[in-house]
């Protein structure tokens, strides 16, 4: 589904990947029968002889990512030491030597009765981390960090492999929910679906698994608003999963719009992130990843295009222009869009600046989540 808007003067040009995307195993093939749980809580115990206290805290943290959705689902956590089993009726987290670097281990059943009719659901689920991930099918891999400074994370330049975003995959499964290639989503490239604002770096549910939960389980009573903004983007299929990239900044070339230049780090190496190059007055189209995380439409909801000197997108920074989306539908798919601006002429030469996209900047009423608000795409002024 594409869509163009015109805001004078600025083009907006708004994609949404396919609506309602999120996957399901089902019992006989039927989409009525969503294999699940039959309880709106479960239990899960943290393995304590797997994971030190810190680790602990990481999980129970990815936890409350997935808990922080639409559903009136829930996961509990309990600790317990001692040896692990599989399918022995507890829900239990622990790390070995796999050959991924995630698995959700799924027990479930599916069967017909005479008179009592199908019976279908989830039975057990074991979330298991590789213990070192050092090799993935032969590739060299980085092995795990718990820290949540984008300097540590070998998507900006760092050396580790954050785990939070991977337990929040497998937890995803837990739900219920199954790979997902056709669009921007935590059930796809997890390791590329983050929020990033001020140095540091959180895996989220996102739209996508959120509708997902709520065709499983309903959708809560409360009230639940959540909008988000992410600097990643869907780029295409890696078999069951998608792929994502950073998003980009565009360039007018011979009437095409292309990628700007882009470089690994800025001169002086103290940005080590995708920075593009662009020259005073110029213009510019910025992309960013918009999803409605709640469970109903966003009406009339304004959008800012904001130049900072640092990673931290606020309303205290410079804002350039804003616009208003008539709407922002709940229904499972993440929409990426351009902004067209004019690169103002009295930014410093040679210096990067982080040009940010604050999405309901005007804080029209409270939200689930009031950090995942902001993105930045980074440039350095020639």
């Amino acid at each position: 589904m594409n869509r163009i808007i015109f805001f004078l003067p600025i083009l907006l040009l708004i994609s949404a990947s396919n609506a309602m995307a999120a996957s399901f195993k089902k019992c006989d093939g039927d989409s009525s029968k969503k294999q699940k749980w039959n309880v709106d809580q479960i239990r899960v115990e943290i393995n304590t002889t797997s994971y030190p206290e810190n680790w602990r805290t990481r999980i129970k943290d990815a936890i409350r990512i997935v808990n922080t959705n639409p559903s009136p689902f829930w996961i509990n956590t309990v600790e317990r030491g001692g040896g692990v089993g599989r399918h022995n009726g507890q829900n239990e987290i622990y790390y070995a030597h796999i050959d991924k670097l995630g698995l959700a281990s799924t027990w479930s059943y599916c069967y017909w009765l005479p008179i009592f009719g199908w019976e279908w659901g989830i039975d057990e689920v074991d979330v298991i981390l590789d213990a070192s991930p050092t090799s993935l099918n032969g590739t060299p891999y980085p092995d795990w960090t718990l820290s949540e400074l984008k300097s540590r994370n070998w998507k900006y330049g760092g050396s580790k492999n954050m785990a939070e975003s991977v337990f929040v995959h497998e937890f995803g499964h837990l739900l219920g929910l199954k790979h997902v290639n056709s669009e921007y989503n935590i059930m796809g490239d997890a390791e590329d679906h983050m929020i990033t604002q001020n140095g540091k770096t959180r895996s989220y549910f996102g739209e996508d698994a959120s509708w997902g939960a709520r065709q499983l389980y309903g959708t809560q009573s409360s009230a639940f608003r959540d909008l988000s903004v992410s600097h990643f983007r869907y780029t295409g299929v890696d078999g069951e999963y998608s792929e994502h990239e950073r998003t980009r900044a565009l360039e007018n070339s011979s009437g095409s719009w292309v990628e700007a230049p882009k470089y690994g780090r800025n001169p002086d190496r103290s940005v080590n992130e995708l920075i593009y190059g662009v020259d005073l007055g110029d213009r510019i189209r910025f992309e960013y990843t918009v999803e409605n995380n709640g469970k109903q439409t966003e009406n009339n909801v304004r959008g800012g295009i904001y130049i900072s000197t640092n990673d931290w997108i606020s309303t205290s920074d410079r804002r350039i222009s804003t616009h208003t989306w008539s709407s922002i539908a709940a229904q499972g798919a993440a929409y990426t869009f351009t902004y067209e601006i004019t690169i103002p002429n009295d930014l410093d030469q040679g210096r990067v600046y982080y040009v940010g996209y604050i999405i309901d900047d005007n804080n029209r009423g409270p939200e689930k989540i009031g950090n995942n608000n902001a993105a930045y795409v980074p440039v350095l002024i020639n």
